[in-house]
């Protein structure tokens, strides 16, 4: 998923790309934002999009630092959000840019590369601006989640008296080989995906203290066209971490 990836898919961003902000149906993500917020400070949203979120952190801090790797995704950001005045906008591709110093990030589903060495080059990037004592909310896709997906849709056809194979064809070793490291297709895209316990045992080393986690619960239907009514709770969900900068 690089730049040229994203510049190609920011005009089809509403088709092609899940809405957290619209999914969050509790507010979970914007109660957190205003719970941490402090007028004065800066806030950066790592991985802006469409920009969504920008009136919800613009309404609660000074300045807000608004970091995209895609031009055409900025411009829509911008035309978007024309009416806010606080909010800066920059291209870069976070990992391998020198951002300015915040306050507090909000990255949401935007550390998802299945290359290790990119997901370590954006949690360096995250470390080295926030200000010691800064807060991070980073929502990111949940492994269990997924696996569990693919369980009931199992159990589904199980239940219903259909066969599904979950893995198949020529990939099939491939796309096993991958759910070791938590990559899991969203889209045909491969997608990192997160263990709470591995959030958990990776940000200390970003000197990032983990202060909380919850669950950012979805419906079925994001999951599956049509899920059968027995489908109920649990519902999946992606995980969000609170943490905040502890070193230098």
């Amino acid at each position: 998923m690089d730049k040229k990836y994203w510049e190609n898919v920011a005009p089809r961003h509403n088709d092609e790309i899940f809405d957290v902000f619209a999914n969050d149906r509790k507010g979970i993500i914007r109660s957190q934002i205003r719970k941490l917020a402090v007028k004065s400070h800066t806030a950066m949203d790592m991985g802006c999009a469409v920009g969504r979120w920008l009136p919800v952190l613009s309404k609660n801090f000074r300045k807000v630092v608004a970091v995209d790797i895609s031009e055409n995704y900025l411009q829509l950001a911008r035309q978007k959000n024309k009416s806010l005045k606080n909010v800066e906008y920059i291209r870069a591709e976070i990992g391998n840019a020198l951002l300015p110093a915040c306050d507090f990030i909000l990255c949401i589903n935007a550390v998802m590369a299945p290359p290790a060495d990119k997901r370590h080059s954006f949690l360096t990037s995250v470390s080295e601006c926030l200000r010691k004592k800064g807060h991070l909310v980073l929502v990111v896709p949940s492994l269990e989640s997924a696996l569990f997906a693919e369980a009931m849709l199992s159990y589904w056809h199980f239940k219903d008296e259909t066969t599904k194979e979950l893995y198949k064809g020529d990939d099939a070793a491939e796309k096993l080989h991958n759910l070791k490291s938590g990559i899991f297709d969203l889209d045909s895209v491969p997608t990192k995906h997160y263990l709470k316990e591995e959030i958990k045992a990776i940000l200390p080393h970003y000197g990032l203290s983990v202060m909380e986690s919850k669950k950012i619960e979805y419906s079925w239907t994001t999951e599956f066209t049509a899920p059968p009514e027995w489908l109920k709770s649990p519902k999946p969900w992606d995980w969000m971490f609170v943490a905040r900068k502890t070193k230098s």
